[in-house]
């Protein structure tokens, strides 16, 4: 199994085009993949799932150090600091105490959003 770990400081997470680059894609995927075989199938919530309120876009600060799992429908954007937003092509964000995380979706109905405390 190949692992990754976190890409260099000097790579940034998005690319000119606002796509998550390889190193970063790569990093979020092996996490997940961890994850996955830690917990086993399917990824089973530590935390009760986190209650959307208001109405597009839905911002999320972590707790603590965990990870979140964003469903379906919505797009994600992630910020360290609450300086600048990046956008997120995985759906599972791991997450430092105070990361943010903003998600956006059309129509009624929001995604899910699941937090695994660490």
């Amino acid at each position: 199994m190949i692992k990754f770990g976190f890409p260099p400081p000097q790579v940034p997470l998005t690319d000119r085009n606002g796509q998550m680059n390889f190193a970063w894609t790569n990093f979020f995927q092996a996490q997940y993949n961890a994850i996955q075989n830690l917990l086993g199938n399917p990824l089973v919530p530590s935390d009760p799932p986190i209650t959307i309120t208001g109405s597009s876009p839905f911002t999320y600060k972590a707790p603590t150090r965990g990870f979140v799992l964003v469903g379906p429908g919505g797009s994600i954007e992630f910020s360290r600091g609450g300086r600048a937003w990046f956008a997120v092509t995985s759906d599972l964000i791991p997450m430092l105490m105070d990361d943010q995380i903003r998600v956006s979706w059309t129509g009624a109905i929001p995604p899910t959003l699941n937090w695994f405390g660490g």
